[in-house]
């Protein structure tokens, strides 16, 4: 509002008289009125041009005090991003494959792109739900994968993993199984010749292997094993079956996975997905992306040799005197990283590539496997 400042002239005198006063105070409150009238048009005017939206957002405003008046100007300096974390950051490394050449192709990746999406979405709806209990926490979602495939069929487990705050994080696994001529995903019962109890067949084995190292598994894994259905993927001459976290094991043992011979499944598979399976190409020790990239990275007692993986991924190797071995042109510096000389040439710890933004390295039981986006 604006201010008016009355200015009292005195003439030739010290004092004024009481009626010249009043007179001066009742023109100084009739000038006010005017003003204050003036004003309030103005104020109706701006208020007649506010659309209804604006008007209720206007309301809302005068009933905000000034700590709320506060947080909503720091609301407003938040970035898309920053509104959505609210103060829990969500790391995502996801790396998922892009198959082609093959009919079955987009089913494949159709389906794994719904889970990952349905995977990150958990993590950031959490991570909101959560953004007042826990400020400043880091909730994480990771999906790895491997294939295996043959001429006719092609199966693809892929490991998703995520953090939304307590002691550890979870992780589970969905396989995605098809023939390559096909146009669907397949299930379990397509793998085996209707009405012969291949269910008995498989569990039977899994109680065996359980039975070998009780310590391992809960008391009553044998019962839920019984109970429940198993997962599956296939790899070469094998049919994988496998059970989630705390299924049948506490956490520690991890996913539980048990390998069976196809041989041992002869009598109860269909005869083509025997002969599919026998079909799959062996696993490779070493992959960037599910290719097999053995030949040109070497992997020896759980190393690699530096020079072919940088090449492999990318980088163009060199050396310099004052700094040692370079990527690109810049000084990587390994001197803390496990390394060993092997004829002239060094080999290093793979995860020491994972460069956390376009580059995963996964170490398994079996080898190494490379992402690259």
């Amino acid at each position: 509002m604006k201010k008016n400042m009355l200015c009292l002239l005195l003439c030739g005198s010290m004092i004024a008289s009481a009626p010249l006063a009043a007179m001066a105070e009742t023109t100084t409150n009739e000038q006010n009125k005017e003003t204050a009238t003036e004003e309030t048009k103005t104020e109706e005017v701006k208020a007649e041009e506010l659309t209804p939206a604006e008007k209720t957002e206007e309301v809302k405003a005068e009933e905000l005090t000034p700590a709320e008046k506060t947080e909503e100007v720091k609301m407003e300096e938040l970035t898309p991003a920053e509104e959505t974390k609210k103060g829990i950051e969500v790391i995502e490394s996801v790396y998922l494959p892009s198959f082609e050449g093959f009919k079955s192709a987009e089913v494949i990746n159709s389906e794994i792109k719904k889970s990952a999406d349905a995977g990150l979405l958990e993590v950031t709806e959490a991570a909101k739900t959560n953004s007042e209990t826990q400020p400043g926490a880091t909730y994480s979602f990771y999906a790895r994968y491997s294939v295996n495939e043959g001429d006719k069929i092609i199966s693809v487990p892929v490991q998703y993993s995520n953090f939304t705050g307590g002691a550890h994080g979870m992780t589970n696994v969905i396989s995605y199984t098809a023939l390559k001529d096909g146009e669907k995903l397949l299930t379990v019962d397509d793998l085996f010749v209707e009405g012969k109890d291949y269910k008995k067949a498989v569990k039977d084995i899994v109680k065996a292997e359980i039975a070998k190292e009780k310590d391992l598994y809960f008391e009553n894994a044998a019962e839920t094993v019984d109970k429940n259905d198993f997962n599956f993927y296939l790899k070469k001459d094998t049919v994988v079956v496998y059970y989630s976290l705390y299924e049948i094991a506490p956490y520690a043992a991890g996913i539980r996975y048990f390998e069976i011979s196809v041989e041992d499944l002869k009598d109860y598979l269909k005869p083509e997905m025997y002969e599919a399976i026998k079909g799959i190409e062996e696993t490779s020790k070493v992959t960037l992306n599910g290719e097999n990239v053995e030949e040109e990275i070497k992997f020896e007692h759980g190393l690699i040799a530096i020079r072919p993986a940088a090449e492999v991924l990318g980088y163009e190797v060199g050396w310099s005197a004052e700094t040692g071995v370079t990527f690109n042109g810049e000084a990587v510096d390994i001197k803390d990283e496990k390394q060993v000389n092997v004829e002239d040439r060094i080999y290093i710890d793979p995860t020491f590539f994972d460069n956390g933004e376009n580059i995963a390295v996964t170490v398994t039981n079996d080898g190494v496997q490379f992402f690259k986006k």
